[in-house]
């Protein structure tokens, strides 16, 4: 960067802090800022380390190369360089490291006290003169006064080289604008702007020069406008602002038009992509948010209350911001959105709950422990010892001890029976053993009933009964006390030991049938595969359902002895698992299939494909077809704009968001509006009257009149015209006199020697109107500022079909028109212009290069030769051969804009509003093989989608063979759909309708593929 574009780059910064504008791009200018001032600074602490080293001079010369060091920091350190640094912290964006105040303040000291570096500059200095390099004489007389600052004689010198160098490049420079070379323009102007002083201009040169610097930028902005890429766009124009504002520079009409355009454009988009990435930002950190708490479910992890209603109001806060940019969502976030955030809320409410349950019981139970604890001090106190030798020994099941203790407590102790502790403990003895005793005779009885069966062989009984009863003998021995369980034990397990023989001899039959089931079913599992055919895999399993059921009948047994071998139930285990698995996989794939079939929509098609996709129950091809689908866009809205409007994304958004026809804007934008308002106030065409003159002269003292020639009268339109049309003095063009070019004369019309009088409308006194003002005044463009619905394509054809007119004139209204439609294609009816007609009338438009200013249709010269068969006409001479452009007025006079508008909409509304019905799909079976599957009969043709993931035509009625035959070569598994009108009988009524002058040959041209 050189030192001029670092004081550009200082001013664009000191703008920005004075009045903020994104259009000056401040993210980039602080990083460009940033890059430099450390780069600067870099430099100085390089140079201050070599003199700390002892080579000054070599310091001195690093500093000195362009641009010098200490000028840049002088210009990057400028007055509001803290309040920059400071805005640039606060928005993120990139800012420098102070500057290194010591290292500067070296490098200053260096210079101050000279040396041999001083006498290294003047031979320098003195060798550049010696060869004419007034560049490098210049910066060699740079350094020597940065040594030497007060020398007049070296200042005096400095001044003279300024000149003279600026001297050399602006005399090449005016050559290059006065030839129009635009590339030597911007390479000397280059030049120029790299000097390593701050030049000073006279004269239009420099002006001239940065205009057509102007010019060349705004023309490859608009390339870039058309290749939709804002941030050039907003570059170049902010480059141009910045040249005018650095040399006052005032643009021509048309080019400072052109860069309000582009300008508002760019900012606009820029808007667009910064609000759309926030949202896109916002949707995704809500996604993160979302998994990561799904996570967290997933994982068991149980976070206490307080990070849950942080995560929870986290959410909260996000989501609102999302719905604040007004912007959708897609529906699978909004559902887990609303499904996470109550799954927490649920969360937060138990846990609140809890704690609040969790303080009571703790108070409660805190007064309960205080109250049993001197409940039972108290009773401890009045309870003795034996009392708890008792209870202990009750406790213990320990009967004979019982009853001893209590017949030594009443035989030797009498008076501790009046405790009532004692008491209760001694009431409770006899009740505790007898009813022990009567346990065990009851468990003995049980056990002689059993002892009967086994000597009857068991016969008679069920094992479930028998083993029933066993089981209840072998609890009820377990609850006797131990000094019971020796002899009542000893007589069960004699009666035991009879039955487990008997069970044996049963469970080996058993467990043999078992085998051979398993391992028959086992083998003919391990043969089945998940991607056979559904029908076959179907009779599989209906064949395996037989010994399954058998096997499942031979399991239920609860005998120990004679039930199938834990090995063998485990493996049945993995057959019966690994067959629910296939049939789980069966039916997923039935279900996901009767979805696609039954399916009259498109999102319950795609629900059915990515049912059967995430089975298991597919061949590899199907699985690479089905993946290869859900890649691709296919969305019936993507269809019907590909078969009605294709390559027209932005037009189709448009169309879908609002289908009434929209001729015009609900509301002008500033820069449209003040285009059609500049047209309407233009002196060259409002206000003005048509006169003639005769110059009247004397000879011999007789008034000689001249013959009489026509001229344009100039007049305010604001002003009020005079009584009877009587003016004094008037602004005129006198053709005759200038027919070149346009110039305005003030005349006094009364009292001169130049007679003037109106051309009055036949029949009036009234001065006639010119028909370009009569033209004007049709076109209803007042209605249109004041912001009423006009169409434009109607306007042009009003236009095209008008013949009083001069061609020239216009032609400059259409220029004004078309960079109307241009700030906002999309708001005009002429977007439903067809590309081929649009396309055509622009290009013809373009080849006409004539008619920028609005008086060019005043001037003669200019009208003989643009519109020179009209001139003839005018002048009432013999007729001339038409121009290009006389030819395009008479080519579009046969035509009408606005009925081809028109048309163009019915082409894409009619059939929207038919719509198309989703009928079936692109069947790929298990053989690998493609067929048409559809819901129901139809002969008409269906659409989808191809191979390429591209929208096309699939398949046509065959009435020989009474079938679809394929056209296309179609996506596996591609949805189809049919066109639920006629696109014939449509075409054939718009054709039929044709009002737009165009041949019906033309129009089918205007068809898009739906009609083809």
């Amino acid at each position: 960067m050189n030192l001029t574009e670092a004081e550009r780059l200082v001013r664009r910064i000191e703008a920005y802090l004075k009045q903020p504008d994104e259009t000056l791009q401040p993210a980039t200018m602080a990083e460009t800022y940033a890059s430099e001032h450390q780069a600067a600074t870099r430099r100085v602490v390089t140079c201050q380390r070599i003199i700390r080293d002892g080579d000054r001079d070599q310091a001195m010369r690093l500093a000195e190369e362009p641009p010098v060091v200490l000028d840049l920091i002088n210009c990057l350190e400028f007055r509001k360089a803290r309040d920059w640094v400071a805005l640039c912290k606060q928005n993120g964006w990139p800012a420098p490291e102070s500057m290194d105040r010591e290292a500067v303040r070296t490098l200053q000291k260096a210079y101050a006290e000279g040396g041999k570096a001083d006498q290294d500059f003047v031979k320098r200095y003195r060798g550049a003169v010696m060869s004419r390099d007034w560049p490098k004489a210049y910066d060699a007389l740079q350094s020597i006064l940065k040594v030497q600052p007060n020398d007049a004689g070296y200042q005096k010198e400095a001044v003279r080289l300024r000149k003279k160098i600026l001297d050399d490049l602006l005399t090449p420079l005016g050559q290059a604008v006065a030839g129009g070379d635009v590339p030597k323009v911007l390479r000397i102007s280059g030049e120029i702007e790299a000097l390593s002083f701050v030049p000073t201009f006279t004269g239009d040169t420099w002006p001239s020069a940065q205009k057509m610097r102007c010019g060349k930028m705004l023309a490859d902005a608009e390339e870039y406008q058309h290749n939709d890429n804002w941030r050039e766009v907003l570059s170049m124009t902010g480059s141009v602002n910045n040249l005018i504002a650095q040399y006052g520079l005032t643009l021509p009409t048309d080019l400072a038009g052109q860069l309000d355009r582009l300008a508002e454009w760019a900012v606009v988009e820029k808007q667009e992509y910064d609000e759309q990435q926030k949202h896109d930002s916002l949707v995704s950190e809500v996604g993160h948010l979302l998994q990561k708490s799904e996570e967290n479910q997933t994982a068991s992890i149980n976070p206490d209350l307080v990070s849950q209603k942080m995560e929870l109001e986290t959410l909260a806060g996000k989501w609102r911001e999302i719905e604040e940019s007004g912007r959708s969502v897609p529906e699978n976030l909004q559902d887990q959105y609303g499904r996470d955030t109550m799954l927490l809320r649920g969360q937060v409410n138990r846990k609140q709950r809890i704690r609040r349950n969790v303080l009571m019981l703790a108070v409660v139970a805190t007064l309960v422990l205080a109250g049993v604890a001197g409940f039972f001090m108290l009773e401890a106190q009045k309870a003795g010892s034996l009392a708890s030798q008792l209870m202990t020994l009750i406790e213990e099941r320990k009967v004979r001890a019982s009853e001893s203790l209590a017949k030594s407590i009443r035989e030797k102790q009498p008076r501790l029976v009046n405790y009532a502790k004692v008491s209760a403990a001694l009431g409770q003895v006899v009740p505790f053993c007898q009813k022990e005793r009567d346990a065990n005779e009851a468990l003995l009885v049980k056990i002689k009933g059993v002892a009967k069966w086994a000597d009857a062989g068991f016969a008679g009984f069920s094992q479930e009964e028998i083993q029933t009863e066993i089981d209840a003998c072998k609890t009820d021995l377990k609850n006797l006390p131990e000094e019971f369980k020796g002899d009542t034990g000893s007589e069960l397990a004699t009666v035991q030991n009879e039955w487990e023989l008997h069970l044996d001899t049963q469970g080996g039959r058993r467990n043999t049938e078992f085998s051979a089931l398993l391992a028959s079913a086992e083998e003919n599992v391990a043969s089945l595969e998940y991607n056979l055919p559904p029908s076959r895999l179907e009779e599989e399993l209906k064949r395996l359902a037989q010994p399954v059921e058998q096997m499942q009948k031979l399991i239920p047994v609860r005998l120990k002895l004679v039930k199938i071998k834990d090995e063998s139930v485990e493996r049945f285990g993995l057959l019966t698992n690994k067959v629910a698995l296939i049939r789980r996989e069966l039916e997923a794939w039935k279900t996901g299939y009767n979805i696609m079939r039954e399916a009259d929509a498109l999102e319950g098609y795609m629900e059915g494909i990515t049912k059967i996709r995430g089975t298991k129950a597919i061949t590899p091809k199907q699985e690479v077809a089905l993946s290869r689908l859900l890649s691709v866009e296919v969305k019936r809205d993507q269809l019907m704009k590909a078969l009605l409007m294709p390559g027209r994304d932005k037009a189709w958004k448009r169309f879908t968001e609002n289908r009434i026809l929209q001729v015009s804007p609900s509301k002008l934008m500033p820069s449209e509006e003040t285009l059609l308002s500049k047209l309407l106030t233009n002196p060259h065409i409002n206000g003005m009257k048509m006169g003639r003159v005769r110059d009247i002269t004397y000879e011999n003292l007789q008034k000689v009149e001249g013959p009489w020639r026509p001229v344009y009268m100039f007049e305010d339109p604001a002003r009020k015209p005079p009584i009877n049309w009587e003016f004094t003095w008037a602004n005129l063009y006198d053709p005759a006199k200038y027919p070149a070019k346009l110039v305005k004369e003030y005349y006094n019309i009364r009292y001169t020697v130049l007679k003037f009088e109106f051309i009055t409308e036949k029949g009036s006194e009234m001065p006639a109107s010119l028909p370009e003002s009569k033209l004007l005044n049709r076109l209803r463009l007042p209605e249109l500022v004041a912001g009423k619905q006009v169409s434009l394509a109607s306007v042009l054809d009003e236009i095209h079909s008008d013949t009083g007119a001069s061609p020239v004139f216009k032609k400059y209204i259409i220029e004004i028109l078309m960079n109307v439609i241009a700030v906002r294609p999309g708001e005009w009816d002429t977007y439903w212009l067809t590309h081929p007609s649009l396309r055509g009338y622009r290009e013809r438009l373009g080849k006409i290069n004539c008619c920028k200013s609005s008086g060019d249709w005043m001037v003669p010269d200019i009208q003989k030769k643009i519109a020179p068969k009209h001139w003839a006409e005018k002048i009432k001479v013999s007729p001339a051969k038409p121009s290009m452009l006389e030819n395009f007025f008479m080519l579009h006079r046969k035509t009408s804009l606005e009925a081809s508008a028109r048309l163009g909409r019915q082409i894409v509304l009619r059939p929207y509003d038919g719509g198309f019905t989703l009928v079936g799909f692109v069947e790929l079976d298990h053989a690998g093989d493609e067929q048409l599957s559809i819901r129901k009969p139809t002969a008409k043709r269906l659409w989808g989608w191809d191979r390429d993931g591209k929208p096309a035509r699939l398949f046509e009625w065959d009435p020989g063979k009474k079938r679809h035959k394929a056209t296309g070569n179609a996506m596996p598994f591609s949805p189809v759909y049919e066109f639920n009108g006629d696109a014939a009988v449509i075409k054939m009524d718009l054709l039929k309708g044709n009002k737009t002058g165009h041949e019906n040959e033309v129009v089918e041209t205007w068809f898009p593929p739906l009609y083809q």
